[in-house]
């Protein structure tokens, strides 16, 4: 259970990683 809640906690990390640097590019661009 706790190694599932491990890579369910660091998938979402990354995601919300790359939402963060989407914004940034999108800030850039506007």
């Amino acid at each position: 259970m706790k190694t599932t809640l491990a890579k369910v906690g660091a998938e979402t990390d990354r995601n919300w990683r790359i939402v963060d640097a989407s914004d940034q590019i999108l800030g850039r661009l506007a």
